[in-house]
């Protein structure tokens, strides 16, 4: 079996482990002989570091990065990807000379590689959110729905869709895909404003979650728990562009005042150690280094606080994240699949939330009491909620951990889902053939 996994972002290491899990999930479910190409934005610096995977690039990006970059771009892009269209229409219908006239030969490849796949998976994420450029997307399902593949959306958080245009495509996209996976309750209410048909959409745990071992060792978490003192603290911090209530500027400077805050506070009181270690880290190609964020912080520290902090520059696959977060008492976590490796590691999270999905996420284990969103943080409140927090870490545990292994299998029954799904169109293909 052959299945395309698309619209990744693998130089993101929350993406690269929603990718991982993802396969591994498809692997038990559809046999450990399945075939993936995976269609990322730069798949050249993605397989330095993921070599195991083949890569290619995202079709749309592919098209649009040949062109010059003249004043009428727009206009050759449209012309483009309208001549693409129109080849993978030919393709479709047998008019195959005329395809391989008008297509390039990188271009001829994508339309073999897709005609020939059993099943296009678009990765899990969020990416379908207008902070983000939604045409892309649109234009690859459309190749997807144009090929009559069948085509799953992975366990995402998606919406509010408040651009007519996207509700328009995206409505007709959902329509004919043959499942839907989402991670929340409010991309739920998001996709049910579309007006689509509900029966095929299900809300999984974050693909992420099948990654690690079927249990947290009980030891490990009851160590944690009961420790005396916070010794080591990890710390995950991020740019973030998109603040709403504040303008960018004032809101980046309250979140790096908060995390300098919080450091203080744990050095001065808990006599702790600091890491900041994030997701998104060691990757030059990628436009987001969250360690000059860590930079950036502890520069306004003083030289006594800077001693006792480590800025962890290093890329690191996710599963050498989760060995590394074993090691620490607590994370601090803004990225979510950091908060995400932290749980599956059984690292106790105090999060930082700056979309819906990291309260959604957090409101699900039970922990919406320790939520700080980024677009209200106030140090002193933070502080506060931080005491709290770490005066009740054996209460919290007992909570928390016990959910994860079944969040893990939930997991993995969205690979059965998908199974189920893809077999009840197949078998519906063949009856309407």
């Amino acid at each position: 079996m052959k299945v395309l996994i698309t619209n990744t972002v693998a130089l993101n290491g929350g993406d690269a482990a929603i990718l991982h899990a993802l396969i591994d999930v498809l692997r038990m479910t559809f046999g450990a002989d399945t075939q993936f190409v995976v269609y990322d934005n730069q798949p050249d610096v993605a397989h330095k570091f993921y070599p195991g995977l083949k890569f290619r690039k995202q079709i749309y990006q592919s098209i649009i990065s040949s062109l010059p970059s003249i004043k009428c771009k727009k206009y050759l892009q449209w012309l483009k990807l309208s001549l693409f269209n129109f080849a993978v229409w030919c393709w479709c219908n047998h008019l195959h000379f005329i395809t391989k006239i008008i297509a390039t030969k990188q271009e001829l490849y994508d339309i073999d590689l897709y005609d020939s796949s059993d099943l296009i998976v678009s990765t899990g994420g969020t990416y379908l959110v207008e902070n983000y450029s939604l045409i892309p997307r649109i234009f690859d399902y459309w190749i997807s729905l144009l090929m009559k593949k069948p085509l799953a959306f992975y366990t995402q958080s998606l919406g509010p869709f408040r651009n007519k245009g996207h509700r328009i495509a995206l409505k007709m996209i959902f329509d004919k895909a043959i499942v839907i996976f989402l991670r929340d309750k409010s991309s739920f209410e998001h996709i049910k404003e579309l007006n689509i048909d509900m029966t095929k959409v299900y809300i999984f745990p974050d693909a992420a979650f099948a990654l690690g071992k079927k249990e947290i060792p009980k030891s490990l978490v009851l160590k944690k728990s009961q420790k005396l003192h916070i010794q080591n603290v990890a710390i995950s911090v991020r740019d973030w562009p998109f603040f709403n209530r504040i303008n960018y500027t004032d809101g980046m400077n309250i979140y790096k005042a908060t995390i300098r805050h919080a450091i203080e506070y744990l050095i001065k009181k808990h006599n702790a150690n600091i890491t900041f270690i994030s997701t998104c880290q060691g990757i030059p190609e990628y436009w987001a280094v969250d360690s000059n964020i860590a930079l950036d912080i502890c520069s306004d520290l003083p030289d006594n606080i800077r001693k006792r902090i480590v800025i962890n520059h290093d890329f690191h696959t996710p599963s050498e994240l989760i060995g590394i977060l074993t090691l620490y008492d607590i994370v601090i976590a803004t990225r979510m699949h950091m908060a995400i490796l932290s749980l599956i590691a059984g690292t106790p999270v105090f999060p930082i939330a700056y979309e819906f999905k990291t309260l959604e996420l957090f409101n699900s284990l039970g922990l919406n009491d320790w939520i700080q969103n980024i677009e209200t943080l106030e140090p002193h409140i933070f502080l506060e909620k931080l005491d709290s927090f770490l005066s009740r870490l054996s209460e919290i545990d007992k909570i928390v951990f016990p959910k994860i292994a079944n969040i893990r299998k939930q997991a993995f029954d969205a690979g059965k889902k998908l199974e189920e799904e893809y077999y009840c169109w197949l078998n519906y293909k063949k009856i309407v053939m």
